[in-house]
């Protein structure tokens, strides 16, 4: 089924079984931990959603710490994003969901590097990480592909949207 193929990154969501606060994704030796935040002012208030306050330190767990990069997906207003990314100490990339802003290559703020490809799914990012010989992140560069109607929708990931959809409104 579903809920043990799948399960959502939301970190400040009341958690039920088809959500995690955060992942951890190993590859080739390399440790990125994966977490997120939603604004309650970007939910439908009156869904019943249940979102907890924006906490660092929550999120950044023992195991999160471990990691050598830290990844935030945040879905907030550009204005509220460029506030709190002036305060983050513990996470490296901060990665724009559904802003108005578009960026083509990363911008920093403080220690942060934020990536946004902008609003309503126009743009797609790739992302290339480079890291030292002691695993520390020492570059990216972000390239934003233009997505169109030339490009057809894969079938498999077209349901599972719909099948997160359906399952978040219930």
């Amino acid at each position: 089924g579903f809920s043990k193929t799948l399960r959502l990154i939301t970190s400040n969501y009341e958690q039920d079984k088809f959500f995690t606060s955060g992942k951890v994704i190993e590859s080739q030796g390399y440790r990125i931990f994966v977490a997120s935040y939603i604004n309650k002012d970007m939910v439908i208030q009156s869904s019943g959603n249940v979102l907890h306050p924006f906490s660092e330190d929550a999120l950044l767990t023992n195991e999160a710490e471990r990691c050598h990069l830290k990844i935030l997906v945040i879905d907030d207003t550009w204005e509220r994003i460029r506030t709190l990314a002036s305060r983050i100490n513990g996470f490296d990339i901060l990665i724009c969901n559904n802003c108005d802003q578009q960026f083509p290559s990363p911008i920093q703020i403080g220690n942060v590097k934020i990536l946004s490809t902008g609003k309503d799914g126009e743009y797609a990012g790739y992302l290339t990480l480079r890291f030292n010989e002691r695993k520390q992140l020492v570059s990216l560069e972000n390239k934003l592909i233009p997505m169109n109607s030339q490009i057809k929708p894969d079938p498999h990931i077209d349901s599972l949207v719909k099948t997160v959809a359906a399952q978040i409104e219930l």
